[in-house]
C-alpha cells in the first residue's frame, strides 16, 4: 500500500467528516462535499435493516439545509477508528464515527459506521459508493 495513497484516502475521509461542521459559525458548503464523489456516486443509509439509497445531490441537500437552517447547530462528526484497504486504483475504508451537537435545542449525539469504497483518478481519489448505519 503506498503511503501517499493512504494519505490521499485519509484527506478525503477528514474533508467528507470536516464538510458537516458548523460549529463556531461555520456555514457547511454543499460543493465541498460534491467534489469528493464521482460521477453516479451512491449514498446508501440502513435504518432497520432498510436501504434508503441516495444520488449526492439527494444526499447532500438536507443535510446542509439541516446545517444551515438552527434546526441542528454546534454540529460536527469525526472518525474514531479507520481500516483502509488499497488495491491498485480502487481502495474500501471502513470508519467508525461519532457526533454532536443541538438538534432543535436538545443534545444530539450517536455513533455510526461509514464503508467508503474510492477510486482513483488523475486528479486524486473520489467516493464511488458510502454504505452507512447509526448506532
Amino acid at each position: 500500500m503506498s503511503d501517499d495513497a493512504q494519505a490521499s484516502i485519509d484527506r478525503v475521509a477528514e474533508a467528507f467528516f470536516a464538510a458537516f461542521d458548523n460549529r463556531c459559525g461555520r456555514r457547511p458548503v454543499a460543493e465541498d462535499l460534491h467534489r469528493l464523489f464521482g460521477d453516479g456516486a451512491t449514498v446508501t443509509r440502513i435504518e432497520a435493516r432498510v436501504p434508503q439509497v441516495f444520488d449526492v445531490g439527494g444526499f447532500v441537500a438536507p443535510r446542509i439545509q439541516l446545517l444551515t437552517d438552527g434546526s441542528l447547530l454546534e454540529f460536527h462528526e469525526w472518525e474514531v477508528e479507520a481500516e483502509t484497504s488499497i488495491r491498485g486504483n480502487i481502495a474500501s475504508r471502513c470508519s467508525i464515527y461519532e457526533k454532536e451537537g443541538l438538534l432543535r435545542g436538545v443534545p444530539y449525539s450517536g455513533v455510526g459506521r461509514k464503508l467508503f469504497h474510492l477510486y482513483r483518478t488523475d486528479g486524486g481519489w473520489l467516493i464511488s459508493s458510502i454504505l452507512w448505519e447509526d448506532d
